[in-house]
């Protein structure tokens, strides 16, 4: 059946898990069925982080279970905040945050910047190198991994996850403290000591 996911956002002492319904049902998302540059749900949690850092992961279903619930992260703190996502061993389930497709800020002319390990991803880089074109119905359309899902991600081990290139840094930014700038910041955050960074997803067995 393949593992389910929802984002997870800490900021201080407030926390937020992000709703998904599915024909009025909640229900998670498989990884690679949402983890794309112009998807409404990951554009939201965008919205959240932009000039707000806060603690990013996104939470699987499986997040306990052996192989499945495997991480660059420690392990207790990946059952603790799976715990309160999925409101499991006697966790109070966590009130949803809305989502609002309206009003979704995508990812151009912005960075995404990890305060956790001082690491800068320039969006618009990010998709020049890792846009592909597709054609269908004769027309051609621009498609891109979204990175934030996959990096904040407690485990790619199940149906619907990720198997492309570079699947081994997956999670690596698991519960790091993440916040998304405009790019005019860059030069401020390089002063800083921070670093830039190129991650390169695809699944097409380039």
């Amino acid at each position: 059946m393949g593992q389910y996911y929802l984002g997870y956002v800490k900021h201080g002492k407030t926390t937020k898990v992000f709703d998904n319904h599915v024909d009025g049902e909640f229900e998670g998302l498989k990884l690679m069925e949402h983890s794309w540059w112009l998807n409404s749900y990951v554009g939201n949690v965008i919205n959240d982080l932009f000039y707000n850092k806060g603690q990013v992961c996104w939470v699987g279903d499986y997040y306990s279970e052996g192989d499945f619930a495997q991480i660059n992260c420690d392990k207790e703190t990946v059952k603790a905040i799976g715990n309160f996502v999925w409101g499991n061993d006697g966790c109070e389930e966590p009130k949803l945050t809305k989502t609002n497709s309206k009003h979704v800020r995508y990812l151009f002319n912005c960075l995404i910047v990890n305060h956790t390990k001082k690491l800068i991803l320039d969006c618009d880089d990010y998709y020049k190198v890792n846009k592909w074109t597709e054609t269908w119905q004769g027309k051609e359309y621009d498609s891109c991994i979204h990175p934030l899902p996959l990096l904040t991600c407690s485990a790619s081990h199940s149906g619907g996850s990720y198997y492309g290139i570079n699947r081994e840094v997956c999670g690596s930014w698991f519960n790091d403290t993440i916040e998304v700038v405009l790019s005019w910041d860059l030069d401020k955050l390089i002063k800083k000591g921070y670093q830039t960074v190129m991650f390169e997803f695809n699944e097409r067995g380039e």
